[in-house]
């Protein structure tokens, strides 16, 4: 039997804030049955997400509590558009707001719906962040709790295979820069 896509009706929104809005939608199979899904998703358009790596091959990460995992999570910088700015911008914006480091090459890598397919309705403009130099303090949001920490390539993607960066987002993105860094020392 050949699968077809459900007819989705209307989206009720349920709750919005801080540019995230939480809404059900029902969805009609080819049987007749109508199911209700709750579903997050972004209202500023796509999030930008940065693999950021220094001159001398260090991944720019940060260390942040996440109310979701009750728990500090090793992540990559990101975060939403502001007005009129493409994904691009936002990546370079994120990345110096969060860790003070200026990207110098930024490599495009398209535009991915990573987040967990059941509950989320958004995706991520992803891009290697190649030569980032700091060049000023971060400027944190006074309601995240965060700590910039450089980590060698090879460490970062070892903390990937031992299990501590546990956030998919970052383990995906992290997959999609490894043909982009073949010519990088992995120290």
């Amino acid at each position: 039997m050949a699968l077809e896509t459900p007819i989705a009706g209307e989206k009720r929104i349920l709750a919005s804030r801080y540019a995230r809005t939480l809404y059900e939608q029902d969805f009609t199979g080819l049987d007749g049955q109508t199911h209700v899904f709750s579903i997050w998703g972004y209202t500023k358009g796509a999030a930008a997400l940065i693999f950021p790596v220094t001159t001398d091959g260090n991944v720019v990460a940060i260390r942040q509590y996440r109310h979701g995992a009750h728990d500090f999570m090793l992540e990559m910088p990101g975060g939403l558009p502001s007005e009129n700015e493409n994904p691009g911008e936002t990546a370079a914006r994120e990345l110096l707001e969060e860790t003070g480091y200026q990207v110098g090459t930024l490599i495009n890598l398209g535009v991915r719906p990573f987040p967990c397919a059941p509950s989320l309705d958004y995706s991520f403009g992803t891009f290697l962040g190649l030569g980032c130099q700091k060049i000023q303090e971060p400027a944190v949001d006074p309601r995240e709790q965060v700590e910039i920490i450089l980590i060698p390539l090879k460490t970062w993607f070892e903390k990937i295979w031992s299990g501590e960066v546990l956030d998919g987002q970052m383990i995906s993105l992290s997959m999609l820069v490894l043909p982009h860094l073949a010519d990088i020392n992995f120290k």
